[in-house]
């Protein structure tokens, strides 16, 4: 293997140029797959091909159609009579009308666009039945609106749903059409603009943008918009970075190209390879660009250290002796992050499966590209650059690094056991830390706040039902078993008690219709708001409806054949724990209702947002733990192997160990919880933090073996590898504490915990390391204090 690395170094060193028309012609290649990326931002793809929610989604929509819904809030804060004035009320109708015009919604009939406007009054007459507009043409007069709201208030299905409970706002809800869900950016931004027109154009009502599809738009729109925002930033960091730590330009030059020929060909390989881009794989236009670079700085860090050491070799031997003695490490730091990247590929979530192939192939195109790269413009550049500070030997005491770096490692040889103690209190203080975790994965959480859809959700949240949808249908199983009494009335009764539960603003269905009838036609009695017991009356009653009403008008409540009937419950607290209770309540409720001796027999089907938040949480918490499991062991039999003890296997992951203790408990005792960025810290910290025990170790090793003593040892890997493993961690401390000026929580919130884990991951390979490794490493005569091949000390 030595011999065939060598005669690699020695056909570049060769022939340089060669190399770099054989990256040049490969990163082509590459870019020609780049049109062909597209992005995918649907929230079922976070979930299994074959879960449940999928499958209910899928049956929902076959039965009713797209059930997802652009919400509008119009709120008069303001106004004595909140949103029911006249002004208002002419303004909503006026934003119907204009929906109704507009390819991208749904508005054939009532169900698909509820507005003030739409939505219909069934109300008791001398005759009996009548059904009617709320809002025919909007009041104009203050009298006119407030008989508006106490119809409305009377009625009670639409309060909460349309009308805020507080009368501060009204709510319209729109299904997008196929057009529309073609393409949501389009949508949203059509949407939005068009509101935020009515708000330039002296309107005084505030207007709020929620629902499924406007997130998704949302998505689509920010996933490009991140990384052309925070590109140039990031590589103007690590750039002056870069500079600062070696004060060479072509240093610079060299890292950028591999940084851009990396980014080419790992997004190029997305496109050849026709899988979307999804919100995570966005994550990784800015986070490869410090893995990218981490190589080409340990290369250029031996570089210049090389010629240090030797001031009188040649150009071709200080090139020889970087990459012999750089090209084992890199390579198996290379194959470590890429297995920590592959081990969220085994995730059971589409996106999570494709970033950790993604970023495997971004570090394997880093690798290939650096040993390409950087010897091929080594050999071509002349030696006589500007040189890394003033330094006259490797170990000069007069260099402020040298001191800083050697005395660290004396200190921690000769107090082992307090660095040993101090570490272990860590790892109690994580564990217990760790034991306080919780799991949200909710899609509006993924927003920090003060986004305008966290702004959207509160506002829905606190003056309407809610903007979390759990859909029940109720499958009778037969050809109008729906107008079934006892079906009915189980339905009413299974609705009445999800209202009362403190996180369940309201809901629709037709059993609260046919109730609402039935009252109506005892004389508005409040009493006989219950469903009626005769099969017939109902049918009557349905009858009456169709021909004085729309019969759309409830077409989203049950479907043609009144075999299918579905239940809206509007879950107003975020967070994947109301919807996980929600669910589980309504699963209760279903058992004790439906399907039992004397009870009415139907098939229970949930779906809606909250059904597809419990199932992610499940998925998250079951990915995060393959990671691990399937991580750690891989890492520590590779090290196993590389440095020939199990123990040495064991102590190259300690360092992520306790970086991952760190991340959890601090997130544990913070209160943050567990969310689908945090499946991917795991495999990302054990993918790069390994590489700082891996270069502190290999070179450690090799001093051992040309029989230095263990303190020595240290000092020499300290103010070489360790100098090294210094710039490579503020490298990528910068690069993703970059991330922190995201838009989106998921790449913030990865931002910060990686930041985390990485300055972990170094400060304890330079200091668990010298404290444990005298008594892990029994190397034949290096007892004393003799000196390394490499320079002098």
């Amino acid at each position: 293997m030595k011999r065939a690395w060598q005669r690699y170094v020695d056909a570049v060193i060769r022939r340089p140029l060669v190399a770099l028309l054989i990256a040049l012609a490969a990163t082509a290649f590459m870019a020609a797959g780049l049109p062909r990326v597209y992005i995918d931002s649907d929230a079922r793809q976070f979930l299994p091909e074959d879960d449940i929610a999928r499958d209910n989604l899928a049956y929902i929509e076959e039965v009713f159609g797209d059930v997802s819904l652009h919400m509008i809030a119009v709120l008069r804060p303001d106004h004595p009579d909140g949103a029911f004035n006249p002004e208002t009320l002419a303004l909503v109708s006026r934003i119907t009308d204009w929906l109704q015009e507009q390819p991208e919604f749904e508005t054939a009939v009532n169900s698909d666009l509820r507005s003030l406007s739409t939505v219909n009054n069934v109300r008791g007459t001398e005759e009996g039945m009548e059904v009617e507009p709320f809002m025919e043409l909007a009041p104009d007069d203050p009298e006119g609106a407030r008989r508006l709201r106490q119809a409305i208030r009377d009625n009670g299905m639409f309060e909460g749903t349309l009308a805020a409970l507080d009368d501060k706002g009204t709510l319209i809800m729109v299904r997008e059409s196929e057009q529309g869900h073609a393409d949501q950016a389009g949508s949203y931004l059509k949407l939005k603009t068009y509101v935020d027109g009515l708000a330039e154009a002296g309107h005084p009502e505030q207007f709020f943008l929620a629902g499924r599809p406007v997130i998704e738009g949302i998505f689509y729109i920010a996933i490009p918009a991140e990384g052309r925002r925070l590109m140039p930033f990031v590589l103007a960091v690590i750039s002056l970075l870069v500079l600062l730590s070696f004060r060479t330009l072509r240093s610079v030059g060299i890292c950028l190209a591999v940084i851009a020929a990396t980014e080419i060909w790992t997004f190029g390989f997305l496109g050849w390879w026709g899988h979307p881009m999804y919100t995570i794989s966005s994550i990784l236009l800015v986070v490869l660009v410090p893995i990218a670079v981490a190589d080409s700085i340990h290369l250029l860090s031996r570089y210049y250290d090389a010629q240090v050491e030797s001031p009188d070799a040649g150009r071709d031997e200080i090139v020889r002796v970087t990459m012999m003695d750089m090209g084992p490490p890199v390579l198996l730091t290379s194959v470590t992050t890429a297995v920590g990247f592959l081990s969220t590929s085994m995730s059971s979530m589409a996106p999570l499966r494709d970033f950790g192939v993604l970023a495997a192939v971004g570090v394997t195109a880093a690798f290939v590209l650096t040993l390409l790269l950087i010897p091929a413009l080594f050999a071509l550049l002349p030696l006589k650059a500007p040189r890394l500070g003033t330094r006259r030997s490797l170990f000069d005491d007069n260099s402020s690094s040298v001191r800083l770096f050697a005395g660290i490692a004396r200190a921690a040889s000769r107090r082992r056991s307090w660095v040993v103690l101090t570490f272990a209190a860590l790892v109690v203080g994580g564990i217990f830390g760790a034991s306080r975790l919780t799991v949200d994965s909710s899609r509006i959480a993924q927003f920090p706040p003060g986004h305008e859809i966290r702004d959207a959700d509160d506002v829905v949240n606190a003056h309407f039902s809610g903007s979390s949808i759990l859909d029940v249908v109720i499958d009778g199983g037969s050809v109008d078993a729906i107008k079934d009494p006892a079906l009915l009335a189980a339905m009413l009764e299974m609705q009445r008690r999800l209202d009362a539960l403190p996180q369940v603003g309201g809901s629709l269905s037709l059993a609260e219709l046919v109730a609402r009838m039935n009252r109506v036609m005892h004389g508005d009695d409040p009493h006989k708001a219950e469903i009626p017991d005769s099969r017939e009356l109902v049918a009557q009653y349905l009858l009456l409806y169709s021909m004085s009403g729309d019969p759309g008008d409830f077409d989203d409540m049950v479907d043609y054949d009144y075999r299918h009937a579905r239940m809206q419950v509007f879950v107003n607290r975020t967070g994947t724990a109301w919807a996980k209770a929600t669910l589980e309540q309504a699963k209760v409720l279903a058992e004790e209702l439906f399907n039992g001796p004397g009870l009415p027999s139907a098939k229970i089907v949930f779906s809606g947002d909250a059904m597809m938040s419990s199932r992610m949480e499940l998925h998250v918490i079951n990915d995060q733990v393959r990671a691990l499991a399937i991580c750690l062991p891989l890492l520590t039999l590779i090290c196993w192997v590389v440095f020939g003890r199990l123990a040495l296997g064991v102590l190259a992951v300690m360092p992520v160990t306790f970086a991952l203790l760190a991340a959890y408990g601090g997130m544990g005792f913070a209160g943050v919880p567990v969310d689908i960025p945090i499946v991917m810290l795991g495999g990302m910290t054990l993918g790069i933090g390994i590489d700082f025990a891996i270069h502190y170790l290999y070179r450690y090793l090799g001093e051992r073996r040309e029989g230095v003593a263990h303190e020595q040892a240290a000092v020499i890997t300290a103010v070489t590898a360790g100098r090294a493993l210094f710039f490579n961690a503020v490298v990528l401390l910068a690069g993703f504490l970059v991330l922190l000026a995201a838009d989106l929580y998921p790449q913030i919130k990865l931002g910060a915990l990686t930041s985390i884990t990485v300055t972990v991951c170094y400060l304890v390979s330079i200091l668990l390391f010298p404290a444990t490794l005298s008594r892990l490493v029994r190397i034949p005569g290096s007892a004393g204090t003799g000196q390394s091949s490499k320079g002098s000390r």
